[in-house]
């Protein structure tokens, strides 16, 4: 028989509320212009920039992706998705970031526009929205596991009722949006990741109870150096991120929102 935790769920839903009244009320800042929607107006400080970026690489596939990579083939496994994407921030901040900020672009496929031509901003638009279909569904499909594991009702349902719930929100605040339920969402999650460990240390006795746990190896370079051991996998995972992440539609918008050149740099640093 399944078992639900109703009362952590509805801890769930409030927090899915104030998130979706925060991005909503964002309408008001966007005014009808596109240029507000798409990049809040060309005009997001420091602290909002860099938290946009850090909440950009807290997400399902992050944390419940990471785990499970961790569980099923090592530590490896999971660390390439946060040090490759490190590794491309460092990459955008370094070389990229200023440059387009002062482009005043709007989308990163206008940046194929000006440097080629119509045809492969088309084509570099079409290959965005599919390969962003896919990441949103992998974070929806992991709160709709969550939301299916709370309550009883289907994953679909779920599914869909989390869709709705973004897609509205998105459509209302724009950018907007996204900075403000960043906000209100990156900072307790990390404190709440602090926190939840240190309560299982506690609660466990310590960190030995959890290393006799872990098989032989999972904390070694192997998945670095050994085929057997998913090494190309795992470096397979980090160059794309690494590389493949720089020209990512949901890292550069946050770029091209910062209200300077020099702002947008030190924020993708900082993040």
């Amino acid at each position: 028989m399944d078992t639900y935790n109703i009362p952590m769920g509805i801890g769930v839903i409030v927090a899915l509320v104030i998130f979706f009244i925060v991005g909503f009320a964002m309408i008001k800042l966007v005014r009808r212009s596109g240029k507000r929607f798409v990049i809040a107006g060309k005009q997001l400080p420091f602290f909002l920039v860099g938290t946009m970026l850090l909440a950009q690489a807290l997400d399902a596939n992050a944390t419940l992706g990471n785990a499970g990579g961790v569980y099923a083939a090592g530590f490896f496994a999971g660390f390439q998705f946060p040090l490759g994407l490190a590794l491309c921030l460092l990459v955008v901040g370094v070389f990229y970031a200023k440059p387009l900020n002062r482009m005043n672009l709007l989308t990163l496929p206008d940046f194929y526009y000006r440097r080629f031509n119509r045809p492969t901003e088309v084509v570099s638009s079409v290959l965005m929205t599919v390969s962003f279909i896919i990441l949103v569904a992998g974070n929806l499909a992991g709160a709709a596991w969550i939301l299916s594991t709370l309550f009883p009702i289907s994953f679909v349902w779920a599914l869909v009722g989390m869709a709705s719930l973004v897609f509205l929100y998105t459509l209302a605040g724009g950018l907007f949006a996204c900075a403000s339920t960043d906000i209100v969402q990156i900072y307790p999650a990390m404190l709440a990741f602090v926190t939840g460990v240190i309560w299982m240390l506690i609660a466990y006795g310590g960190w030995s109870y959890f290393a006799g746990a872990i098989p032989a190896g999972y904390f070694d370079f192997s998945g670095l150096t050994s085929l057997e051991n998913g090494a190309m996998l795992n470096w397979g995972g980090i160059l794309a991120l690494a590389i493949g992440d720089v020209v990512a539609l949901d890292f550069m918008e946050r770029v091209f929102a910062a209200k300077s050149p020099e702002v947008a740099r030190k924020a993708v640093l900082w993040s």
